[in-house]
């Protein structure tokens, strides 16, 4: 490790060390889980050995999916899931939910070998035929069949989305969320208390692997021509507002004021849906005149490209407005690359307790982060003390993230579940 890489992994751990974090205190004491034990502060950390499905026996899965030709994160988890159940050896059925009564039929001939449905939630597609996925599940409650629905969002979801799902949730004999402080969201609403349904937390897997980069890409010799002398700062994902993506811009704002060149690379599209979107992010890039200091590659389709273009970039910046927590699948992957990923810390000390890919990339210091209130000028310090780029080593734990999925959903079946 090159002297300008020590220093800066060595500043990002001094601000947040000198920084209180909702009563934490310091990166060290985080990884060391916030309760002075040092049992995730290894020298040499491994991997946690995957979790085995319990000795119950084994359920039979049906999973309802969409037949959406451009799914949603959300789609693409529940196909992803079915496949893994399979994988690891267990019976998994899936029926695509296209809003006809021939779905109900084919939901109710899967019952006759299914013990559980699985359904997650908010699919996109889903949004004009919200009435067939609910039949299906009242489907499986008349056959005396174990219904789980895996809830990726609870505050951040729009309120008539999440009135949806509570009508779901009626129907649920068991309700999984995506990530500790999305389970806390839901926990502390008075519809949680007054169902008074079981949770549970899925460790959620990376939405893309890394594998065999590509030769050649347009997008990365653009980046190359650009990148002369500068610090290359990534963000992957969809832009908009609620991702805080803008913030990425003040930060490179505050790197010039430093009389640094800073190169970012927006590795993703504007959300559809949301009018002003690109306009509010132009303005703010003529405001802090970055005009020439940002590309925006639009939507990347292939993951071999995704990864070609994360091989240019020096380090990732997130900065979210709960702070990070495990469901963001965006963060998973450029963690994937071993580059450094800066984000600011979650509010829940045991954000990351039941998540293999998190916790690894904490005790490599591949995750740094930094106070949950950290402004520009505290991302912008952190970054500038040296450059991030050299050598790193990737994360290979695709397969064993979604293994660990399936296992954890697949003890919410059992017996001791209920």
């Amino acid at each position: 490790m090159g002297a300008r890489e020590r220093n800066f992994r060595e500043v990002v751990m001094m601000v947040v060390e000198q920084t209180k974090i909702g009563g934490v205190t310091t990166l060290r004491t985080r990884r060391a889980g916030f309760d002075g034990s040092t049992s995730l502060n290894r020298a040499e950390p491994e991997p946690e050995p995957e979790t085995e499905p319990g000795n119950h026996s084994a359920a039979r899965a049906l999973f309802l999916i969409s037949p959406s030709t451009t799914p949603c994160g959300v789609e693409m988890f529940a196909r992803r899931l079915a496949q893994t159940w399979t994988d690891v050896g267990l019976v998994e059925e899936s029926v695509m939910i296209r809003g006809d009564v021939q779905n109900i039929f084919a939901v109710w001939k899967a019952l006759d070998v299914a013990d559980v449905v699985v359904m997650n939630l908010p699919i996109v597609a889903w949004k004009r035929v919200i009435l067939t996925p609910l039949l299906a599940f009242a489907a499986a409650l008349a056959r005396r069949k174990k219904t789980l629905l895996v809830a990726h969002e609870w505050d951040d979801l729009d309120w008539r989305r999440r009135l949806v799902l509570m009508v779901y949730a009626l129907f649920a004999r068991r309700v999984i969320l995506s990530s500790p402080i999305v389970r806390a969201q839901y926990l502390s609403s008075a519809f949680a208390r007054m169902i008074r349904r079981p949770t549970s937390v899925i460790p959620i897997p990376p939405n893309i692997e890394r594998g065999r980069l590509l030769t050649a890409s347009r997008i990365a010799e653009q980046i190359r021509s650009r990148r002369s002398g500068k610090i290359v700062i990534g963000h992957f994902g969809s832009i908009y507002p609620k991702k805080q993506s803008d913030f990425v811009l003040s930060v490179a704002a505050e790197m010039k004021s430093m009389g640094l060149d800073v190169l970012v690379v927006f590795v993703g599209a504007f959300i559809k849906g949301l009018d002003s979107v690109e306009e509010d992010f132009n303005h703010q890039l003529d405001l802090l005149k970055l005009r020439n200091d940002v590309i925006v590659t639009g939507y990347v389709d292939r993951p071999e490209e995704i990864f070609t273009l994360f091989e240019e970039v020096d380090c990732f910046l997130y900065r979210f407005a709960e702070g990070l927590s495990s469901r963001r699948s965006s963060v998973l992957a450029c963690l994937q690359t071993g580059k450094p990923v800066l984000v600011n810390a979650p509010m829940g000390v045991d954000e990351f307790n039941h998540h293999r890919m998190f916790s690894f990339a904490l005790d490599n210091d591949i995750l740094r982060l930094l106070p949950i209130s950290a402004d520009a000028k505290t991302y912008a310090k952190a970054i500038a003390t040296s450059s991030p780029s050299g050598k790193t080593q990737a994360i290979e734990m695709h397969d064993a993230s979604w293994r660990d999925a399936v296992y954890a959903l697949e003890a919410s079946t059992g017996p001791a579940a209920d």
